[in-house]
Parts: structure tokens; C-alpha cells; sequence
């Protein structure tokens, strides 16, 4: 998919998207139902939503990144208080900056 394409707001409208389909599935997770979308276990959902979070840093964009697994805070950043469930608000630029080694 060509996300340089897409406007600003696309891109914020299809990366809430995944982000709502993966809330309600740990909603239903959570009540012990079966999960809708299986956003989790579908890793074409991941790739888009990288892709789309890569086009949104490279734009400079503001935006919560998915949190896909409880140990993605570890991975990402050093932030040891976070709790699942709870987003990682991210000024793009300063991602590709302070995390460039």
C-alpha cells in the first residue's frame, strides 16, 4: 500500500482503527469471549500497522503507538511503570531521534 499517499488524516483514521479492533478484542478477551477481529494473531494487521506508524514518524505525526504485547514498553522504551492497556504517546520526530543509535 502506498501510504504516502494518504492525508494526515487518513492515516490517524486507519491507525484508530487497528487500535479500536485490538481494544475490543482484549475487551472481549477480558470477559472470556471469543475475540472478534484477532487482531493479535493476524500478522498482516502488525505489518499495515507498522507501515502506517512508520509513514506517520516520517511525517513527523503524532500518534499513540499500538501496544501489541505487555512487553512492548520494554522493547521500545525504558519505562518501567507501564501498565497494559495504556498507550505510549509519541512525538514522531523524537522517536527516530533519541532512539537512533
Amino acid at each position: 500500500m502506498n501510504y504516502q499517499a494518504f492525508t494526515n488524516a487518513s492515516l490517524t483514521t486507519m491507525h484508530h482503527g487497528i487500535r479500536g479492533a485490538l481494544a475490543a478484542d482484549d475487551a472481549l478477551g477480558d470477559l472470556g469471549a471469543e475475540c472478534k477481529f484477532r487482531i493479535r494473531e493476524t500478522q498482516d494487521r502488525k505489518v499495515h500497522a507498522a507501515a502506517l506508524e512508520a509513514e506517520m514518524v516520517r511525517r513527523g505525526m503524532l500518534f499513540d503507538v499500538i501496544d501489541w504485547s505487555e512487553d512492548q514498553a520494554t522493547l521500545l522504551v525504558a519505562e518501567p511503570n507501564r501498565q497494559r492497556g495504556r498507550a505510549l504517546r509519541w512525538p514522531a520526530l523524537s522517536v527516530s531521534n533519541q532512539y537512533r543509535r
